[in-house]
């Protein structure tokens, strides 16, 4: 077969490609510029997030202060808002901003930002840094506005579709499977689940991803006049399920998820 020659089009985007290479060799030891060019490259979907990971901790600790939360000055940590009484150490989150000091340490034990302190690794750092947020991020009322700053970001960085890890009704999902006995013969367990109500629990956790929509909705602003970039995101759900429990527990999250995925198509 004689070789085709490559046609116009071809040869044009072969030239973008080594001007965008020759530019990026140039300016490789300036890590700001290159990050510039990073952010604005069109990068598709993003498909495996988890939800409360992907939110910066600056977007916590303001949520803290908004909704009453306050910080145990002594063991930097956040403190529930009816608990707040509880202790001399305990002040508002809302004042935060005026000491800087709890305030960044704080924000270096819920991020990566700096993993000098207390000699913490890397591995060990991240996984703990989710119990310090987890009082927010595991709330129902700040769900949509976690989906909505992410969207944002993702807007941001020229994404365009992502799919976030979050639960939903992930303990009454455990209870459930603890009322059956595990055994070898998954259809059969499978369908004793179904049986004591587990398409109920499919049914709340529609309803969770639809309180979830509409607060993020509301906190983009999708519907009025003025959008936020996050708007222009699609945004998909994946269901996840604690592997470090019994294997009934983990076997009913499986068949959960399933399920919730064949009722839902935001759930993929």
């Amino acid at each position: 077969v004689a070789a085709q020659d490559v046609g116009g089009a071809q040869s044009s985007l072969r030239r973008s490609e080594e001007k965008v290479s020759t530019w990026l060799e140039q300016h490789r030891d300036r890590p700001p510029v290159v990050r510039a060019f990073v952010q604005r490259m069109p990068k598709g979907g993003d498909i495996h997030t988890h939800l409360s990971g992907a939110v910066y901790a600056e977007a916590y600790l303001s949520w803290a202060a908004a909704d009453g939360y306050c910080v145990d000055a002594v063991a930097v940590r956040l403190v529930l808002p009816e608990d707040c009484g509880k202790s001399p150490n305990y002040f508002p989150a809302s004042e935060l901003f005026k000491r800087t000091a709890v305030y960044d340490a704080l924000i270096n034990r819920w991020s990566l930002r700096n993993l000098t302190f207390a000699g913490k690794s890397g591995h060990d750092q991240f996984f703990q840094a989710f119990e310090g947020f987890d009082p927010i991020s595991s709330s129902p009322t700040r769900k949509g506005s976690m989906v909505a700053d992410v969207a944002n970001r993702a807007a941001s960085q020229h994404i365009s579709y992502l799919e976030l890890l979050l639960t939903t009704q992930g303990s009454a999902t455990q209870r459930l499977a603890r009322s059956i006995n595990w055994n070898a013969n998954f259809a059969e367990m499978r369908r004793q689940l179904l049986a004591k109500g587990l398409l109920d629990l499919v049914a709340n956790g529609r309803q969770e991803l639809d309180r979830i929509e509409r607060q993020a909705t509301t906190a983009l602003g999708c519907e009025t006049a003025k959008p936020q970039p996050g708007c222009r995101v699609t945004v998909r759900f994946l269901q996840q399920t604690t592997r470090l429990k019994p294997p009934i527990e983990v076997f009913a999250q499986f068949v959960y998820a399933f399920e919730l995925a064949k009722a839902d198509p935001r759930v993929v």
